[in-house]
């Protein structure tokens, strides 16, 4: 079960960086060179804080006694703090407007004008 959740986990964080750099970076080509770069200094860090999710996995699966669902949720919390950067730094999304003022469904698109790119 833990090896499923941190699967999931390390899966939600790359794809949470992925989609920070974009929001941050608007630009394709700069924001996939941010990808990378942290990427690798994810990757530098953990192995270096021991905290590797290769390692945790490993040990997961071999069933060590010091490793339990305590190391999986450092992943988690890591996650939840991505999630929660990425909310504040992404531009609301559109939404649809509910009805027109006669009663019937509208298909027009709001956005948020703060937004918009010069």
């Amino acid at each position: 079960m833990w090896i499923l959740i941190l699967a999931v986990t390390v899966t939600g964080i790359t794809s949470t960086a992925a989609a920070l750099g974009a929001a941050l970076f608007r630009d394709r080509e700069r924001s996939q060179f941010i990808y990378s770069l942290m990427l690798l200094t994810a990757v530098t860090i953990s192995t270096l804080l021991d905290l590797s999710p290769i390692k945790t996995l490993s040990r997961l699966a071999i069933g060590d006694y010091y490793t339990s669902g305590w190391n999986v949720a450092l992943f988690v919390i890591f996650l939840a703090a991505l999630w929660l950067l990425l909310s504040r730094v992404s531009p609301p999304p559109a939404r649809l407007a509910d009805t027109t003022p006669d009663g019937r469904w509208s298909v027009l698109l709001v956005f948020d004008s703060r937004h918009d790119n010069p």
